[in-house]
């Protein structure tokens, strides 16, 4: 059973402090094509278990060397980013870290749920969105676009990825950590409140409201309010 090459991997990296047992390695090596005999579920769950142990770092590292990570996916990984990543972060951040958008087949080449995978790309877009963010307000229009949740997952990676400290995006991401994101109060009830007819203009009230909104860098409550009734007034004389 070719599993047995993948499970190597995943036995020496919970019991293994260091280098591979050789004899074991060359085995892998010299079978590793064999691995695209197993079903992709198969290579999928044992990949995954691989990534869940305390040295997956290890593991990682040796299945690229022994070439049998290639034959899981064929595209280069990012090993370096990897290795930085928190020992806490789970399967779909790991994805993300390893091959970012050359990953976009992993759906098919993984079995990987639908949730991972969904996680797994959205991760990578926060990720490329704080890579181009250029100022703390940028930055909080990252938090917001994405979710609280991937923009911390994507600042965990982009933390990984650039190791200078002196960094502009390091900087806005220190300067965000303990901000909030909020979240757009309005619904439609509340533009129909105030006399509006179901309909398309529903949404442009919503939609224009919440532009000017993140346009000014979300401003408090009070602020909102006012955009929100002004965004009434002027569909109302329109």
């Amino acid at each position: 059973d070719y599993l047995r090459i993948l499970r190597f991997f995943r036995f020496s990296a919970r019991f293994s402090v260091s280098e591979y047992d050789p004899l074991g390695l060359a085995a892998c090596k010299k079978f590793r094509s064999s691995i695209t005999q197993l079903s992709r579920e198969r290579v999928g769950d044992e990949f995954s278990k691989i990534l869940s142990t305390e040295r997956a770092r290890l593991a990682v590292g040796a299945m690229k060397e022994s070439g049998i990570l290639r034959e899981i996916w064929p595209h280069d990984p990012d090993l370096d980013i990897f290795a930085r990543l928190a020992k806490e972060t789970d399967y779909a951040v790991q994805l993300a870290a390893l091959w970012s958008e050359k990953g976009s087949g992993l759906r098919q080449g993984l079995r990987l749920s639908n949730a991972v995978n969904a996680r797994r790309v959205a991760i990578v877009e926060a990720w490329r969105k704080i890579e181009d963010a250029k100022s703390i307000v940028d930055m909080r229009r990252v938090a917001y676009d994405v979710g609280s949740a991937r923009f911390k997952d994507g600042a965990c990676i982009f933390r990984a990825k650039e190791k200078n400290d002196g960094c502009k995006q390091i900087s806005l991401l220190d300067e965000i950590e303990n901000w909030d994101v909020p979240e757009f109060p309005f619904l439609g009830r509340d533009v129909t409140a105030q006399k509006i007819q179901p309909g398309p203009n529903i949404s442009k009230v919503l939609k224009q409201t919440e532009a000017r909104w993140i346009g000014e860098d979300f401003p408090d409550r009070s602020r909102l309010n006012t955009i929100f009734q002004e965004e009434i007034d002027a569909l109302s004389t329109s």
